[in-house]
């Protein structure tokens, strides 16, 4: 898989918005884009392009344009990025990630609820009863 972490930030917007579109056109990926957000035409389409070549897009021929397809899930995505981040940064250890989103307040009392349910439901899919 393409590297996740290789994405610049005007990149990982563009893929954010090809994930929410499925598929887009140059042009299409610039409209679904924030109004504020200031992006020429022509700076979008490099943009495509250069994801293209890092393996993260698709293209095929449309008229005159190209339109575009991740060829990776955002999930696969996140999942890459948080496993280099949890080697990295946290010793491989996905406790201390959750302990520090928990002391930095990154993660609600309802998402410590939902986290807990989630655990609960493994433990009983793997019988594991600790």
């Amino acid at each position: 898989m393409a590297d996740p972490l290789n994405l610049a930030p005007v990149e990982l917007e563009l893929m954010q918005t090809l994930w929410r579109l499925g598929t887009g056109t140059a042009r299409e990926v610039l409209d679904a884009l924030p109004p504020e957000r200031q992006v020429a035409y022509t700076t979008v389409q490099t943009q495509l392009n250069i994801l293209r070549r890092k393996g993260f897009l698709d293209a095929e021929r449309e008229g005159k344009a190209h339109r575009y397809r991740p060829l990776v899930s955002l999930d696969a995505v996140r999942s890459s990025a948080l496993g280099r981040l949890v080697d990295s940064l946290f010793d491989r250890s996905g406790r201390t990630v959750a302990q520090q989103l928990v002391r930095t307040g990154a993660l609600s009392a309802e998402d410590v609820d939902e986290l807990r349910e989630l655990v609960d439901r493994l433990d009983e899919e793997t019988g594991d009863q600790s």
